[in-house]
C-alpha cells in the first residue's frame, strides 16, 4: 500500500508577508514559485533543506540570495483510511547576507531567542 499524498496548507506570519512584499518583484515571484512547488510535494522532508545550528528544526526555500524560512507540522488521521495533513508556516523572508544584522537567518534566530518563534522537532 502506498502512502497517500499529503494535503498541504500554507500560511504566512505577518512578519513573513511584510518581508516578502519588501523584496523586488522578481524575487517575490521566485519565492512564490518555490512555495507553489511545496504544494505539489509528496515529502517535504526530502525536498526542502532543513536548517542546522541555531535554526535546527526549521526549513527554507531559496531564490538566489533570498530565503523564506518555514516550519512544518504533520498530522496523520486514520478513520478507515489514512489522511495526512501538512501545515507549512512561513515565519520570515529576506536576504541571506552573512555577518549582517539584516541577514534573514540572523533575524530569524533573534525571533527564536525572544520566544516569538518556537522550534518544534
Amino acid at each position: 500500500m502506498t502512502n497517500p499524498k499529503p494535503s498541504i496548507h500554507i500560511s504566512w506570519t505577518e512578519r513573513a508577508t511584510k518581508g516578502l512584499h519588501s523584496l523586488p518583484k522578481d524575487v517575490q515571484a521566485g519565492i512564490l514559485k518555490e512555495v507553489d512547488e511545496i504544494k505539489k510535494c509528496d515529502d517535504l522532508a526530502s525536498q526542502y533543506k532543513r536548517l542546522a545550528g541555531p535554526l535546527k528544526g526549521f526549513n527554507r526555500v531559496r531564490f538566489s540570495r533570498y530565503r523564506a524560512i518555514f516550519s512544518t507540522t504533520k498530522e496523520v488521521q486514520k478513520n478507515g483510511k489514512i489522511t495526512i495533513t501538512c501545515s507549512v508556516l512561513f515565519l520570515a523572508v529576506g536576504i541571506r547576507k552573512e555577518r549582517s544584522k539584516k541577514d534573514i537567518c540572523f533575524v530569524a534566530k533573534k525571533l527564536v531567542d525572544k520566544g516569538i518563534f518556537v522550534i518544534v522537532e
